[in-house]
């Protein structure tokens, strides 16, 4: 293990803290994941380099000697420093810097579901689909006005299951509807057919919007059907995570072989 690293001038720590917003990302080609349990599930994927705070966790302190055993470089750094990289209130003490991921349709139309998020702004809500994307076997589609999906705050609501999880993102849901005619294109509305009642017999497209709009008009056209939750107990709407990950869930095992 190198360090400690006592300056915030560091290249390595300025690095990880321009990944707070989606053009450090896009720039230097990575993301950061911070905390022990989302740096263990990682899988196979190699880090660039973690970063270990002097005073984290016992937990994380795991983490980084695991990741260092497995070949990342682990870099040791004062805890005023790490806090210049931490994006949480009460940091662990370990984050980690990962490439970002590069993914194609063919990723991600593969015959299995898909979840296309439009105009789903929240972090907290984009994070919740990309788990339970990746919990039931479906790639995902970020749309124009949806949250950055390589963000801190998706990282952590998503657990870090975007590490591995085939993510793309799209100008515009019509022309890649267009583009998977094997696919049906069903939106998520209170007006759609109830879930209980969709058996689908191609692979579907499901395209959720945020609770207070819905899907946008401009994905509307490419919408070949609607899939509604029927709820009681008068509560007339989900948010988008929630929504999401209870059709992702019905439609486990709806996978299906598309023609090329």
């Amino acid at each position: 293990m190198k360090g400690p690293i006592t300056s915030g001038d560091n290249r390595r720590v300025k690095l990880a803290a321009s990944l707070h917003n989606p053009r450090g990302c896009i720039e230097h080609g990575a993301f950061l994941v911070e905390g022990p349990r989302f740096l263990d599930g990682a899988g196979n994927t190699m880090p660039m380099f973690v970063l270990l705070s002097r005073d984290a966790t016992p937990e994380a302190r795991t983490a980084g000697e695991r990741a260092e055993a497995s070949g990342a470089e682990v870099l040791e750094v004062e805890s005023r420093v790490f806090a210049k990289v931490s994006s949480t209130r009460t940091p662990q003490g370990v984050a980690a810097v990962f490439p970002l991921p590069v993914w194609t349709e063919a990723d991600v139309f593969r015959g299995a579901t898909v979840a296309a998020l439009d105009v789903v702004s929240d972090p907290g809500n984009a994070g919740t689909v990309i788990r339970s994307a990746a919990a039931f076997g479906c790639g995902a589609v970020f749309l124009p006005g949806s949250a950055y999906p390589y963000g801190p705050k998706t990282t952590r609501a998503s657990a870090g299951a975007n590490i591995g999880l085939p993510i793309i993102t799209a100008a515009s849901l019509s022309d890649l509807v267009s583009r998977h005619p094997g696919y049906v294109c069903a939106g998520a509305d209170p007006r759609g057919e109830p879930l209980n009642g969709f058996q689908p017999d191609r692979p579907v497209c499901l395209v959720v919007g945020s609770e207070a709009r819905g899907i946008s008009r401009d994905s509307a056209d490419a919408v070949a059907c609607l899939v509604s939750i029927p709820m009681g107990g008068g509560v007339e709407s989900l948010n988008a995570g929630v929504s999401a990950s209870i059709i992702l869930h019905h439609l486990l095992g709806n996978r299906r072989v598309v023609p090329e």
